[in-house]
């Protein structure tokens, strides 16, 4: 699949429409389907079979009901009931409708005492290359049933640049604080263009942390900078940073048992990481893309360069999505192990870490799904997101076939590519 890519992309490149392999009849004879590699130990099911959504980018449990959150790019902030039988899904509300200049919805946190204040954090996008286009908001659920949303009650609570990479996941840590992704706040190419990975005077590409709880009056907006933040009182360094160099984080979570941060880092040209985040912590862009130097001649953060915990290179994932480590019930067997997938090759992989080093690491399925986000139930079941190729929500279950050889073709006579073997025609 990388090797067909590239080779349609080198063509559009030179000549929109003149490929030689448009001329071309299609091969309607290829014997490649899946991989040579046994069956993985699991399958993908859809979790409630009869809804599907409109481009679904987060997803996560309504604490104190028995109702999931679900996200919509378009701004449509949606509720269902935790039933696999559910066959409808209830507006919460419009983003968009309240404010048209919204361009994406990214990501919705609940706060730690949502029962109580009925709080939700939401991050939106207005246009690219807008000088605070990254916007989160604060929101007020009412006690309704299904739940609603006053457009009314929006509190912005945190403003950044939006561009290409906005990163944008949101997650309150085991000690209150709300972190939030931040992207470099480019395309894809050329590499960093704000140097924002390095450059500790914004918050780009990084993991910021802050208090939702307490203002400060002299910020611009209502949040205030936790005293205990790596960075605070350093010369020229936006204190909010907790940890920096990434190119675009697409999903961070915590461990709900160890209180570790995790996050998926979508790589630029070779490489897709994954990291454990420390405070402070320095990951590289865009000196570095994970194991690869890029830009060793920018200057280097305050911390030392720390490495991933894995690196995938892209003959094996293209995009990658953080997930979360598994506490659940259902599943005992992958109790502690981190799990987390591929945008692009809809494979998802499962590790254990013990604090120093990967003790175990798996393909735990092929799923033919676009992972754009997984999920947490309040039970520590796992849910994975679909993105445009069925906008569905999907669970892991055992794999009947597990262990099992496909019948996959090992000579070239037996792909169906050839005419001729001998004569590589």
């Amino acid at each position: 699949m990388r090797l067909l890519i590239g080779l349609v992309g080198a063509c559009w490149l030179m000549t929109v429409g003149n490929c030689p392999a448009a001329e071309r009849e299609p091969w309607t004879t290829s014997a490649i389907a899946g991989t040579p590699d046994p069956q993985p130990p699991y399958v993908v099911e859809p979790a409630f079979p009869h809804l599907t959504f409109d481009k679904p980018l987060d997803f996560l449990p309504i604490p104190g009901t028995n109702r999931f959150f679900v996200l919509e790019t378009n701004g449509k902030l949606l509720s269902i009931v935790n039933d696999a039988g559910t066959k409808s899904a209830d507006l919460v509300i419009d983003l968009r409708a309240a404010r048209p200049e919204l361009s994406s919805a990214y990501a919705i946190a609940t706060h730690p005492q949502y029962e109580q204040n009925r709080y939700v954090f939401i991050c939106t996008i207005n246009g690219a290359d807008v000088e605070n286009g990254s916007i989160i908001s604060r929101f007020t659920v009412n006690p309704t049933d299904p739940p609603t949303i006053d457009p009314a009650s929006e509190q912005i609570v945190f403003r950044w640049w939006a561009g290409g990479h906005n990163g944008c996941c949101l997650k309150f840590g085991p000690d209150g604080y709300l972190y939030i992704s931040t992207g470099d706040g480019g395309g894809p190419d050329p590499p960093d263009p704000l140097r924002g990975g390095q450059d500790m005077t914004n918050v780009l590409s990084s993991i910021l942390r802050i208090d939702v709880d307490h203002p400060d009056a002299s910020l611009p907006t209502a949040y205030a900078i936790p005293a205990d933040n790596p960075f605070v009182g350093m010369p020229d360094i936006r204190a909010e940073r907790w940890a920096y160099g990434f190119r675009n984080p697409w999903r961070m979570s915590f461990d709900r048992s160890t209180g570790d941060l995790w996050v998926g880092d979508v790589g630029w040209q070779l490489w897709e990481m994954i990291y454990r985040v420390e405070k402070g912590g320095n990951y590289g862009w865009a000196i570095t893309e994970g194991p690869q130097p890029v830009l060793p001649e920018v200057t280097q953060g305050p911390t030392p360069i720390l490495p991933p915990v894995v690196a995938h290179p892209h003959s094996e994932a293209a995009s990658m999505t953080g997930g979360y480590v598994y506490h659940g019930r259902k599943l005992p067997e992958l109790q502690g192990v981190y799990i987390y997938g591929d945008y692009q090759t809809g494979f998802v992989w499962g590790l254990r870490y013990d604090g120093k080093s990967v003790t175990s690491h798996q393909v735990l399925a092929h799923t033919p799904l676009a992972l754009v986000a997984f999920g947490e139930g309040l039970d520590g079941e796992l849910y994975l997101v679909d993105y445009e190729r069925t906008n569905t929500i999907y669970r892991l279950v055992p794999n009947p076939r597990a262990g099992e050889q496909v019948n996959f073709p090992r000579r070239l006579s037996e792909t169906g590519l050839f005419a001729s073997t001998a004569e590589q025609q």
